[in-house]
């Protein structure tokens, strides 16, 4: 038996014109509420990178007084390659900018599906 290979099971990736749709219109609706859904993400404040940043660079005494908190603070000043906290807010900031690259990618593909589709949907 042969191995599977992603061409045999993946629709689309020999497609016929006459079976690809596309609409940049919807494309670019997509990314304006790609766009919006991250506006959240980006700027200062709570669950911004800045806000998780600043959070992240907690330590003991700011954690106060419960049961585990020093193996919480150990975890928390520990994290990242130069500790206090650096690697989740850098992970987080390549979240970011990942998504605004997705963001960008859509807008692009549907600059190009315009360049040869005068309506920039399929089938004009």
């Amino acid at each position: 038996m042969a191995p599977n290979r992603p061409q045999d099971e993946w629709p689309g990736l020999d497609v016929k014109k006459d079976e690809l749709y596309y609409d940049a219109a919807k494309m670019r609706e997509v990314a304006d509420e790609l766009e919006r859904l991250l506006a959240p993400l980006t700027g200062k404040g709570d669950g911004t990178v800045a806000g998780l940043k600043a959070a992240a660079s907690l330590n003991r005494a700011a954690l106060g007084q419960w049961d585990e908190v020093d193996t919480l603070a150990n975890s928390v000043a520990t994290t990242g390659a130069t500790g206090g906290g650096a690697t989740l807010p850098h992970v987080y900031e390549i979240l970011v900018e990942r998504y605004q690259e997705v963001i960008e990618a859509i807008r692009t593909q549907a600059a190009i599906y315009e360049r040869y589709a005068p309506n920039g949907r399929s089938g004009s």
